[in-house]
């Protein structure tokens, strides 16, 4: 299976949640703004790349996990991946789309847009962070609660 997690840029929330589907975040300890910092794309991709869909590991399951950035497309990112899988002849139940995007909180937005739209990351990325961790145990239960998905006839 691949398994998508997708946000507005792809960088932050997405991420985070990759990360810990991947075991490399404790989901029971919140973590530093240094380890956030050196998960894989974490706050780095350039601005243009919105929309590459890029591997980070495969997990216990020997399921694909990805990330992206979808922008402003909102359901439409759904949809056309949806139909890309259908165009393609591709099993729908292979793929799988979580959407971290409605977990963002106001810190991470603004600093999100200062660090990468803006490239003001001496003010952007410390308020990712910020607003990173005071979510962060939301992602964790999202990671958590979409589990049955992924481990289903495994």
């Amino acid at each position: 299976m691949k398994i998508i997690y997708h946000c507005y840029g792809g960088t932050h929330s997405s991420v985070v949640a990759a990360a810990l589907h991947l075991g490399r975040l404790d989901p029971n300890r919140l973590p530093s703004g240094r380890e956030l910092q050196s998960l894989p794309y974490f706050d780095r991709r350039p601005r243009g790349m919105e929309g590459w869909i890029l591997f980070l590991g495969r997990d216990e399951y020997r399921n694909e996990i990805y990330v992206v950035g979808k922008r402003s497309m909102g359901e439409t990112f759904d949809n056309l991946i949806v139909d890309l899988i259908r165009a393609l002849d591709l099993p729908r139940e292979e793929v799988l789309l979580l959407d971290t995007a409605p977990l963002v909180n106001w810190p991470l937005a603004v600093g999100g847009f200062l660090s990468r739209r803006m490239g003001i990351t001496s003010i952007g990325r410390p308020l990712v962070i910020w607003g990173l961790r005071r979510i962060f145990a939301r992602l964790a239960a999202f990671v958590r609660e979409n589990r049955p998905l992924w481990q289903a006839d495994r």
